[in-house]
């Protein structure tokens, strides 16, 4: 079967990530800061702005964003009304520089991408918890991590490595600790990017 596609908008500023939130609108961030709010019909309103270059979006259930900010090197946290802050900029031994992308498991905690310098191979994971506390998960997948995502069942953060041309699978240990990295697909030849999950399980692997 063909998949169908069809064009929500295209009146955006380089909507880096795109995440659907529970008010059932989507949401995706600009190069000039701008988080825009979709609704169904294609109607977009700027929610608010950073000032930053926003990468990937993430929204938790009580429709709050959570906006990698690579102009501003931080986390930030956009209210559903509006109202920006700054969540997490990393650790002071290990300050953010290219947050990338976040994806939330079921106690909260958020999983935060850094990439590092390209071809430099020093990306970082960061787990911010509920109250912002953030502690560098795991330095094992630094080759440019990117885009990342939980699998079905909740216990692995399945994330896209740029330059490393592959997904890798990182347990998340019964103590929150990060396991060992496997790779679990090798996609040589390409340029990966960004990843989602469908409900069995199957990984949807954007490449640029």
């Amino acid at each position: 079967m063909t998949p169908s596609f069809e064009t929500v908008d295209t009146d955006l500023d380089h909507p880096e990530g795109v995440a659907p939130g529970p008010d059932g609108r989507l949401y995706a961030g600009g190069e000039a800061g701008q988080i825009y709010r979709i609704d169904g019909g294609g109607s977009v309103e700027e929610l608010a702005s950073t000032g930053g270059f926003i990468y990937g979006v993430t929204l938790d259930a009580a429709g709050n964003v959570y906006a990698c900010d690579y102009g501003n090197a931080s986390l930030m946290r956009i209210s559903s009304e509006g109202r920006v802050r700054t969540y997490s900029t990393g650790t002071p031994d290990r300050p953010m520089r290219v947050p990338n992308f976040s994806a939330f498991d079921d106690g909260g905690n958020l999983y935060v991408t850094d990439s590092g310098e390209w071809g430099d191979d020093d990306g970082v994971i960061y787990r911010v918890a509920k109250d912002g506390t953030t502690v560098v998960w795991t330095d094992l997948a630094p080759r440019f991590p990117n885009g990342c995502c939980l699998d079905a069942d909740g216990r692995t953060l399945l994330v896209v490595e740029s330059h490393g041309r592959a997904i890798v699978g990182i347990p998340i240990r019964d103590d929150g600790a990060a396991g060992e990295p496997q790779r679990v697909a090798d996609l040589t030849g390409s340029q990966p990017d960004g990843i989602a999950l469908a409900e069995e399980g199957s990984m949807f692997v954007g490449c640029y």
